[in-house]
């Protein structure tokens, strides 16, 4: 009988790939754009090209973009309405405080 932990389970040479791989230094050259600025990037180049592949269906990155805009302006206009139901609602009755809250945002 051989003892679970000694079972290999790669090969000699994808062990040295793999020890390799691990002790190599993180990249120093990376983008200095954040992986949205990518994603924007890549959206405005090839917006018809597939983003999100599923068993459901496919979205195309300038579906996914659009989404996500949505998503945002969504999110900043609950953010304004709140700042001014609060707003007034101070104006109205300093003590209040954030008494006057909207309803929860929904999409």
């Amino acid at each position: 009988q051989q003892d679970v932990g000694s079972i290999r389970l790669l090969g000699v040479e994808e062990e040295r790939q793999l020890q390799r791989r691990a002790l190599t230094p993180w990249p120093r050259d990376l983008p200095a754009v954040s992986l949205p600025e990518l994603f924007v990037e890549r959206a405005q180049a090839n917006p018809s090209a597939f983003a999100v592949v599923t068993p459901e269906g496919t979205s195309t990155f300038g579906e996914v973009l659009r989404s996500a805009e949505a998503v945002a302006r969504a999110i900043l206009a609950h953010a304004r309405a709140r700042e001014e139901a609060q707003l007034q609602s101070r104006q109205q009755d300093p003590e209040a405080g954030d008494a006057a809250d909207p309803a929860p945002m929904r999409m």
